[in-house]
């Protein structure tokens, strides 16, 4: 801050003329200290205020604070499942053989995983199996296992029992199937008999094709 300077004319009030008293003289100089700092204290504040120590904020009262925001809630697992489109609503499997121009019934069907074309024959009482797809689906038979007497329609011949593993018509799916393999005489014959079908749940014929539901 600057050091004070007395106004004008101070300096003669501080130097009264002489005779006059000591109590007028401290009287004059009380006063005319008092004229000064009334004309330098105006001009000081502003600079003293620059100085101040600043106010704090009040704290913000609750209604006041901002709300904070809800967490977002984690969206429960939904699990998701694809019926087949020949599965029925219990889980079953369904196929459906359209019939051919002769009014039979013929549709490719898995075999231990091998694709053979069979007809559906309600009248044989077995899978029948011609000799040379047993052989291309892996199965062997020897002379010696042929034993089961059938009648076919070449006259009577023997088959030998087998046993695959699976077979498959579209989403039907059964294992451990009971079949006969023919002779090698018998012919290319493969049939799907009543060893299969009597396994399932319903076989009907409704609108040109055959409906298997396991």
């Amino acid at each position: 801050m600057a050091p004070l300077a007395y106004p004008l004319g101070l300096a003669a009030l501080i130097r009264p003329a002489p005779g006059v008293s000591n109590m007028l003289r401290f009287a004059l100089i009380f006063a005319a200290v008092a004229g000064a700092l009334a004309l330098l204290l105006p001009a000081a504040l502003p600079e003293l205020g620059q100085h101040a120590a600043p106010a704090l904020a009040a704290p913000a009262s609750p209604e006041q604070q901002p709300a904070k925001a809800a967490p977002t809630p984690t969206p429960a697992a939904v699990n998701f499942q694809t019926p087949g489109a020949l599965t029925s609503p219990g889980g079953y499997g369904v196929a459906a053989i359209a019939a051919d121009a002769n009014g039979q019934f013929a549709s490719e069907v898995m075999l231990n995983g091998v694709a053979v074309r069979m007809l559906v024959d309600t009248g044989a009482t077995m899978l029948a199996l011609s000799y040379e797809t047993a052989s291309r689906i892996g199965v062997s038979v020897f002379p010696h296992d042929y034993k089961v007497a059938i009648q076919t329609a070449n006259g009577r011949s023997l088959a030998a029992p087998v046993t695959l593993r699976e077979v498959r018509v579209g989403a039907v799916v059964l294992t451990n199937v009971e079949a006969l393999v023919l002779d090698r005489d018998a012919g290319p014959a493969n049939l799907l008999g009543m060893s299969f079908l009597k396994r399932l749940a319903k076989v009907e014929q409704a609108g040109g094709k055959l409906v298997l539901r396991q």
